[in-house]
């Protein structure tokens, strides 16, 4: 049963982020853990190890995103049965793509 959050959890992550040259690059353990904060004031705050930058992002925010990538997924799936049925010869529907309530631009940033 899910209790209310009613004071600030702390975790570090077992994924690592390293920089080279000033771009971020996944390196494994080579890298800085990253810290996830669970507010009460139902905000996710991320941070890298060590440093003192913020990147404060609101919960509906996050679900969102997570929905629209599940939708997008199984999307991708269907259209690879799809492609599969059509190169066997067989007759099927091609799926509609995915309503994005946001705009095409502001969906590929999110990505």
């Amino acid at each position: 049963m899910p209790v209310k959050l009613k004071k600030r959890i702390c975790r570090e992550t077992t994924y690592s982020q390293a920089r080279k040259n000033g771009r971020i690059c996944n390196r494994g353990e080579m890298g800085r853990p990253i810290v996830v904060e669970l507010n009460p004031d139902e905000t996710i705050t991320f941070r890298v190890k060590g440093t003192k930058t913020r990147h404060t992002l609101h919960i509906m925010s996050a679900f969102e995103l997570a929905t629209v990538n599940t939708v997008v997924k199984a999307h991708n799936t269907k259209m690879c049965r799809y492609k599969e049925k059509k190169k066997l010869g067989e007759r099927c529907k091609k799926p509609k793509p995915p309503y994005i309530f946001y705009g095409k631009s502001f969906f590929t940033v999110l990505k």
